[in-house]
């Protein structure tokens, strides 16, 4: 898919996007949310998500392109999320990303439960940041550390373009990712 104007480009996520979250079908999905980052008008913004949160993407990378268009992300550990989730609970999301399970847990847990998220990488846990206060909750803990057994200072592999979610403590041979200490 290459979009010839940015009209063109928004046409075709919003036809792509509706096809996404209306159809009940799963076939193809991922293949058509793949070729969208390839539309000619990069797309950064806010959408709604399907339990009620609203979140900030970036169409360039592979997560948030899949929420923006489905209204959620990984379908399966999100159900068990909101069916083993109750008000008053305590979760702790490690490796949140940019948050979505954080915000999803915290709607769910509600005032008087809490969240406890943690993320490493700065530009990451930013966003992270960002989608929180987007949902204006106060039940959620964030926390800009790696969790390990030992209190040692450790590599961080950062994620290669496109894929923020291979970020890693450990080095994957077949991602060129850098480190940070």
């Amino acid at each position: 898919l290459v979009a010839s104007t940015p009209l063109v480009g928004s046409m075709v996520r919003a036809l792509v996007r509706q096809y996404c979250r209306r159809i009940p079908l799963r076939q193809g999905k991922t293949k058509l949310m793949f070729h969208c980052r390839r539309l000619g008008t990069p797309y950064v913004g806010e959408t709604f998500l399907d339990f009620g949160g609203k979140f900030q993407v970036d169409l360039t990378d592979n997560i948030q392109r899949q929420i923006y268009f489905q209204g959620h992300y990984e379908p399966e550990i999100t159900d068990l999320i909101k069916r083993t989730l109750k008000p008053g609970d305590t979760f702790v999301d490690i490796g949140a990303n940019t948050g979505y399970y954080t915000v999803l847990a915290s709607l769910l847990v509600g005032a008087r439960g809490a969240v406890h998220s943690f993320e490493p990488i700065p530009y990451i846990f930013s966003e992270m940041q960002s989608n929180v206060s987007l949902n204006s909750v106060s039940n959620v803990f964030l926390n800009q550390v790696a969790l390990c057994e030992d209190e040692i200072e450790v590599d961080i592999f950062l994620p290669v373009e496109g894929n923020i979610g291979s970020g890693s403590l450990v080095k994957q041979n077949h991602l060129p990712g850098t480190s940070i200490r």
